[in-house]
């Protein structure tokens, strides 16, 4: 007993040392560590999951509708365009030239081969109508035996060989013809037509540009319909369906309300994201609506969906995609989202958070992924 009581402030001692040494290394280890680093204070909020009727609100942007390429037929280059962007044209206008300078001289040169030809084969008549006469005249002498077999053979076989020239001469003018008419039409390519009526809507090549056959010089579209392309969630694309109803209004026309339908849906393909796209058209019957214009899309569905609502200030663009940073044990994550329509200061986001992840709304500019932070209220 005496000898534990010796001892005993010596064990104290030890204990205590031993405790100020791991506390040391524990602070060196991990306070200093915190310490080194920047602390960012920021406020976060937490996803939450809501419960929205079956409505797809989204925005998009007005096209012109059922678009149809004026195309050059012949290689060349482009002398002339008639039209620009926003002219109305008619079926068969010209709204195009192509430079033809070698297609010109082909026909001149074509119409002196035709001439030329008709006026042998009007020689060649000619010869062949005096040696028919002369014929008649050898056979009514051989008939009263006033000359022999022979010279009329002859003269049977100088007719036969202006025959054949008369044939080959009619074949030389055929042929003379038919390539002044191939010209011809070639010549009428050159002037580049609109093949139905409408608004230009774009011009793809300009004056002196050289064009191939087949080229597309510029694009016409019926103004009668409108049309818009919107993104959507491989997830809402499925709700989707075409035909189905759609109203779409137009800030820049206030109080006017226009009723569209989807055209044409394109599903999401494996390894492209998970990113659908919809076309919807509409009439366009007083021709208010304009290419470019914001079009403000509503789409009713027949089921409620769940949504995934975070505060709009917690998004941000980065390198063209939307992100937002995900608080988990005290770091910032980064990661990007693919988001929805706006409500009341909050925004839907579809794809890559989950409910009651903490998402920073304040200080982004700040952060970097692994950023050590410190939450506010």
């Amino acid at each position: 007993m005496v000898k534990m009581k010796k001892y005993w402030p010596i064990a104290l001692a030890s204990i205590a040392v031993g405790a100020a040494i791991g506390y040391g290394m524990w602070t060196q280890r991990f306070v200093g560590r915190f310490a080194a680093e920047e602390e960012i204070r920021v406020k976060v909020a937490a996803a939450k999951k809501i419960k929205s009727p079956g409505v797809i609100e989204t925005v998009g942007q007005l096209q012109a509708g059922r678009e149809t390429d004026v195309i050059s037929l012949l290689p060349g280059v482009l002398k002339d365009v008639r039209v620009k962007i926003g002219d109305a044209v008619k079926t068969g206008e010209v709204v195009a030239l192509l430079q033809a300078t070698e297609l010109i001289e082909r026909g001149r040169m074509n119409e002196i081969a035709v001439k030329a030809a008709a006026a042998d084969l009007q020689d060649v008549r000619s010869q062949l109508e005096n040696t028919e006469k002369k014929l008649a005249m050898t056979r009514d002498a051989y008939r009263k035996d006033l000359i022999a077999r022979r010279d009329m053979e002859e003269m049977e076989m100088l007719a036969d060989t202006a025959q054949a020239e008369k044939e080959r001469a009619q074949a030389r003018l055929a042929q003379g013809e038919a390539a002044l008419a191939q010209t011809r039409y070639l010549l009428s390519l050159t002037r580049i037509v609109a093949p139905v009526t409408g608004v230009v809507t774009g011009r793809i090549a300009e004056p002196g540009a050289s064009v191939a056959a087949s080229a597309v010089i510029m694009s016409v579209a019926d103004p009668a319909i409108m049309r818009v392309v919107i993104k959507l969630p491989a997830a809402e694309a499925r709700l989707v369906h075409p035909g189905g109803g759609v109203t779409v209004r137009v800030p820049a026309l206030p109080g006017k309300v226009f009723d569209g339908s989807v055209s044409h849906i394109k599903m999401a393909v494996e390894g492209e994201g998970n990113t659908s796209t919809a076309e919807i058209e509409l009439r366009n019957t007083d021709g208010a609506l304009k290419p470019a214009m914001e079009a403000l899309i509503s789409m009713p569905l027949d089921e409620e969906r769940e949504l995934i609502m975070i505060p709009y200030a917690a998004v941000f663009e980065l390198q063209e995609k939307h992100c937002v940073y995900v608080i988990e044990d005290q770091r910032a994550r980064l990661r990007s989202v693919t988001t929805g329509a706006q409500k009341s200061g909050d925004i839907v986001v579809t794809t890559n958070l989950a409910e009651g992840e903490k998402v920073a709304v304040t200080g982004q500019s700040k952060l970097r992924t692994g950023s050590y932070v410190r939450i506010v209220e």
